[in-house]
C-alpha cells in the first residue's frame, strides 16, 4: 500500500513540473512577441526587423505579394504560443510602416 502512495506522489509531483514548465514556457514566449512588437519601429528596415525576430528565436513569415494597396505584410510569432500572440508587421518591401500585436482566439 505504501508503495501506491509513493508512486501516486511521484506522478503528481511529475504533474505539477510538467503543468508548470508549460506555463512558464509560455508565458516566456508570450513576452518575447510582445516585446519585440512593441520595440519595433517605423522606419527600420525589413532586413533588421527578420533579424531581430531571428534573434529572439522568433518565427519571421513575410508575404511574397503586395494587398491592394501595395503593402506587404509579415507575421512574427513563436512556436511557445501557438500562434496566439502575432506581431504583424506591414511594410512597403523595404522598411516597417506598422507593427501591431494581434491575439488570435
Amino acid at each position: 500500500m505504501k508503495k501506491i502512495y509513493l508512486i501516486l506522489l511521484i506522478l503528481a509531483a511529475l504533474m505539477v513540473v510538467i503543468v508548470g514548465y508549460t506555463i512558464f514556457t509560455w508565458m516566456q514566449a508570450k513576452g518575447e512577441v510582445r516585446q519585440y512588437c512593441s520595440q519595433l519601429s517605423e522606419g527600420t528596415s525589413v532586413d533588421a526587423a527578420k533579424g531581430m525576430a531571428l534573434k529572439r528565436g522568433l518565427r519571421f513569415y513575410s508575404s511574397q505579394l503586395p494587398n491592394s494597396k501595395g503593402e506587404y505584410s509579415a507575421l512574427v510569432t513563436s512556436s511557445g504560443v501557438m500562434g496566439r500572440y502575432v506581431c504583424v508587421v506591414e511594410h512597403n518591401g523595404r522598411t516597417v510602416t506598422k507593427a501591431r500585436l494581434q491575439f488570435n482566439d
